[in-house]
């Protein structure tokens, strides 16, 4: 033997030592399961018709809304929001009455729209971000922030972030419309599942990872007065802690 090499001898009849039992470092756990009990499961229903995108709320009588209000304490009549999200195989139809005192814009498209009065809505298309695949890597994990056009009839400005290709930019596939109302503005997207997904064979084509939230403008500019309200998780990147949709 060389001199790298040791040997330890145990001599018959020499009891063995203790050695504690082996135990597992890493539970198995799969957080895209659809009937994970940390993340909300929820039905997406069939669009009822023909679902223009024009910001208006009619079309959507019947589809059930979801209301979100702060939990700090906040009015729901300066930052509240209820929305609805419908499909038709092909798209994902969401809109969001977000009530807010003053609708504040002062960016366009770009890094800082987050900090104008916006909604963000938030879609793991291919139902797969875990630990290891998820926001800003993930191609399939998208986040839309659209603000709301003051003008009348005008179109909202939108971005997409956390994306490995579209990140601070604006997506060719996203179409939308706003509303400004008396108590704050109406934001209705069309979201093109195919696009978003890309060429990937789907193995759970009817199950989505879905999310939304809103920001809320500073009256003054300054950010610490800025606020974020989010209707599923603690961590809006984190596409583990989205809702799993499921269309009928």
């Amino acid at each position: 033997p060389g001199p790298d090499i040791a040997f330890k001898l145990r001599f018959a009849g020499e009891p063995k030592p203790d050695m504690p039992s082996p135990r597992p470092i890493l539970t198995h756990w799969d957080p895209r399961h659809p009937v994970a009990p940390e993340r909300t499961r929820f039905s997406i229903p069939r669009a009822p018709g023909p679902m223009p995108v024009n910001a208006d709320l009619e079309k959507w009588a019947g589809i059930p809304m979801r209301e979100v209000v702060p939990a700090d304490g906040r009015s729901p009549s300066d930052h509240s929001f209820r929305f609805a999200i419908a499909h038709d195989v092909e798209n994902l139809y969401v809109i969001a009455r977000v009530t807010d005192r003053e609708v504040i814009r002062r960016h366009g498209p770009g890094g800082s729209l987050w900090k104008d009065d916006c909604v963000e809505l938030w879609v793991d298309s291919r139902f797969d971000a875990d630990a290891f695949n998820n926001m800003p890597h993930n191609p399939g994990c998208w986040q839309f922030v659209i603000a709301p056009s003051r003008e009348p009839g005008g179109k909202p400005d939108h971005t997409v972030y956390r994306h490995p290709d579209w990140n601070d930019r604006q997506s060719p596939h996203l179409e939308t419309a706003s509303r400004i109302t008396e108590d704050g503005y109406v934001i209705e997207a069309r979201l093109p599942l195919n696009d978003l997904r890309g060429p990937v064979l789907m193995v759970n084509p009817h199950v989505v990872g879905f999310n939304v939230s809103t920001c809320d403008a500073s009256p003054t500019g300054d950010q610490k007065d800025w606020k974020h309200l989010l209707w599923q998780g603690e961590h809006e990147w984190d596409g583990r802690e989205w809702g799993v949709g499921v269309m009928e």
